[in-house]
């Protein structure tokens, strides 16, 4: 039989007092923890958000600069293909307008085998080639290639000195009337100078494209005047 002395009664309830202490403390303490469980979680929650989040802003950034690089690419592209178009427009137009300057029906320059310039009044006999640029060469009297090989409007050019061959060096000599011979192939033309004079070197563009008269035209340069030159027509 237990025996209730004031003794025992204290332990008693220091043990009931203890009991109910860590009771309430787990009470207390267990939404805490909780609390704090569901805190971190959410945090964690919150930071996975912020990087998928980032990530997906991240790509969209990239799909941006990508679609701005393809863009760029595409306009470069677009202006690339309107320039070639452009320049194939100028090359057609060029050429167009240089055929327009030739008769029709008028000689292949690959089918000339015999060309040449003779003017008796000069002494002058020499042979003519098509030119490659509108500069002249002193082996030959040059042929300007938008203009016609036979038929009228047909242009010539050769030097008149400083050169090995001068073969326009007199052609300031020449007078209205005096008589030029033009051949090509077998095909003999006999022209007579209806003017010489001298223009502004610049002009000499309009000059080759009057297609009627002159039906052969004459250039050559002037000395000591840069700006200038001498033409001479006939019919």
């Amino acid at each position: 039989m237990i025996n209730f002395n004031k003794r025992n009664v204290n332990i008693i309830s220091l043990l009931i007092s203890s009991v109910i202490f860590v009771i309430i403390f787990v009470i207390l303490n267990y939404p805490i923890m909780g609390t704090k469980s569901g805190n971190m979680n959410a945090k964690i929650d919150s930071n996975s958000l912020i990087g998928e989040t980032g990530e997906k802003n991240n790509s969209n950034s990239l799909i941006g600069e990508a679609g701005e690089k393809n863009n760029s690419n595409s306009f470069v592209a677009e202006a690339d293909e309107k320039n070639n178009s452009n320049a194939l427009e100028e090359r057609t137009d060029e050429k167009n307008n240089s055929s327009s300057l030739v008769a029709e029906n008028d000689i292949n320059v690959l089918e000339v085998k015999k060309w040449t310039l003779e003017i008796k009044s000069l002494n002058l006999n020499a042979p003519i080639k098509q030119l490659d640029s509108n500069e002249p060469n002193d082996d030959y009297i040059g042929h300007f290639s938008q203009t016609s090989i036979s038929k009228n409007n047909i242009a010539l050019i050769a030097y008149n000195f400083g050169k090995d061959n001068n073969y326009f060096a007199n052609l300031k000599d020449l007078k209205v009337g005096d008589e030029i011979i033009y051949t090509v192939n077998e095909d003999v033309k006999k022209y007579e100078v209806i003017f010489n004079k001298i223009i502004d070197k610049d002009d000499i563009n309009n000059y080759l494209q009057e297609n009627n008269e002159p039906a052969l035209k004459l250039f050559t340069y002037v000395k000591d005047l840069s700006t200038k030159m001498r033409y001479v027509g006939a019919k």
